[in-house]
């Protein structure tokens, strides 16, 4: 079990708090509105909505909580903050059928009634919070809800009912918050790109050329649910010595679960795409609201944000796994390196992608999972790659079919998270250079979390970048108070 690090404050549903720490964490029978998202389908089989072969999970909420707050108006975020939710995965227990004119990208309804069970009794799993082992249960039922469910329900309205709930919450919700907009805008010397170790999950920055830690993040998840076994134990902690604001390419728990782990990331900013109605992620947004540190990028805004040295560009497909936010960073000109993260969007629907923008380096979408078309970027002469998945992950990610259109686009072998059985085992790719591994963890107060402090051998200094943070905040220090004589 990996704990949270105790410091800045912490989150407020039960949910999304340490195991052991509140009582909603004990077993007994439920009765649960459970929510999916209907997926992309296949270019090569377009009868395909799920993968049978993938685990089926379904974010819940309390039946008779639900109910009892369905009408509390400008209350109901407020209440959100503290409801009773789980995720309920099926073990056995057969996929309901979708309704006839469900699409991609919809948000389908249920709702099951399961009880405790062992043995083979069981065919299902709940888990009462993100980083728990779970509980075996029988499912006894499920309903079926009506397509529109969702949208006749409190959070199916605009977020920005969410924004007028919340009169704390500070500046402008859509569009890049400040700290975002200043990256933006400045040219900053970078050293390249961290792909870290967190298991089956994402979690990348752009780090500095003077002591190699981040100055913005995007995702900040890991391992979770089902995978939250994949999540390394000797990471203890992430940098935040720089302020980084954060970027989430989209709501699933794997790409910011980790904020609940180390919770500096919950004073951090945000900019995020649009929140799904699905009730754990209208939850984690809330509580982000609640803070002042949400900012969403606007429906109907522009198509992309273009920074001196960082680029976002809305994806254009219908789930929100491939309507979420891809990012590429640049390396200062003339050397024209760069590196795309997608998140987990399809590569058809990266408008950079599409318009054969070439790469220097990428990170694999969707941990190297299935991919639903044959569209992939083009490698620029000496490009590398990495991926981000956990070891023995329930998805099988990545998978061979998904390496092999890799290969065959031109990239390489790309470098895998997580490969060496000394973890965590991150994958630093340099601009120019051949990916590193290195790790990281905390070395105690004042020390950086996760600045390079062991690499394979061949990455020559990177060994002494292992607990520079200290000094560079001694150096902003004495920066700042020379300036003020």
């Amino acid at each position: 079990m990996h704990q949270s690090v105790k410091s800045g404050r912490g989150p407020r549903n039960p949910f999304f708090k340490p195991p052991g720490e509140d009582a909603e964490e004990k077993g007994g029978p439920g009765r649960v509105y459970g929510a999916i998202e209907v997926a992309q389908r296949l270019e090569s089989n377009a009868t395909d909505v799920l993968d049978e072969a993938e685990p089926v999970f379904f974010e819940c909420i309390d039946t008779a909580w639900f109910h009892n707050n369905y009408s509390r108006g400008a209350e109901w975020v407020g209440a959100v903050l503290y409801a009773p939710l789980l995720v309920l995965a099926l073990e056995g227990y057969p996929m309901p059928p979708l309704p006839d004119n469900a699409a991609p990208g919809d948000i389908v309804w249920f709702e099951f009634g399961f009880e405790p069970a062992r043995g083979v009794e069981a065919d299902g799993r709940v888990y009462r919070n993100i980083l728990s082992e779970g509980e075996s249960v029988k499912i006894t039922f499920y309903e079926p809800r009506p397509l529109d469910f969702a949208a006749n329900s409190p959070w199916g309205g605009d977020m920005a009912l969410i924004s007028e709930m919340h009169a704390e919450t500070k500046g402008s919700v859509y569009g890049p918050g400040p700290k975002l907009r200043k990256l933006l805008a400045e040219s900053h010397s970078t050293a390249g790109v961290a792909i870290y170790d967190v298991g089956q999950g994402s979690c990348q920055a752009v780090v500095d050329t003077a002591h190699y830690v981040p100055l913005l993040y995007v995702d900040i998840g890991g391992g979770v649910i089902a995978n939250e076994k994949t999540f390394p134990d000797r990471l203890h902690g992430l940098c935040f010595s720089c302020d980084p604001p954060i970027v989430l390419s989209h709501w699933d728990f794997d790409h910011w679960s980790s904020a609940l782990r180390f919770l500096e990331a919950l004073d951090a900013e945000w900019f995020a795409p649009s929140v799904p109605t699905k009730p754990i992620q209208q939850a984690m947004a809330a509580e982000l609201f609640s803070r002042g540190l949400l900012h969403i990028w606007p429906v109907g805004g522009p198509a992309e944000y273009v920074g001196k040295n960082v680029s976002l560009e809305r994806c254009t497909g219908k789930t929100y796994n491939d309507s979420g936010i891809a990012v590429t960073f640049h390396r200062s000109k003339p050397s024209g390196n760069n590196c795309l993260l997608p998140g987990d969007a399809d590569f058809q629907f990266i408008p950079s992608v599409v318009a054969k923008r070439k790469f220097s380096a990428i990170c694999m979408t969707h941990h190297g999972g299935r991919l639903h078309s044959a569209t992939y970027p083009i490698a620029k002469r000496g490009a590398v790659a990495a991926n981000s998945s956990g070891p023995r992950n329930s998805y099988k990610h990545p998978l061979f079919d998904t390496i092999g259109a890799h290969l065959e686009a031109g990239w390489p072998l790309p470098v895998q998270t997580g490969l060496s059985g000394q973890r965590p085992c991150h994958v630093l790719l340099p601009w120019g250079q051949k990916p590193h591994y290195f790790q990281g963890g905390c070395h105690g107060p004042g020390s950086c979390n996760i600045a390079p402090a062991k690499a394979a051998p061949g990455t020559l200094k990177l060994a002494n970048w292992a607990t520079l943070s200290a000094s560079v905040a001694k150096s902003k220090a004495k920066v700042k108070s020379l300036a003020k004589v």
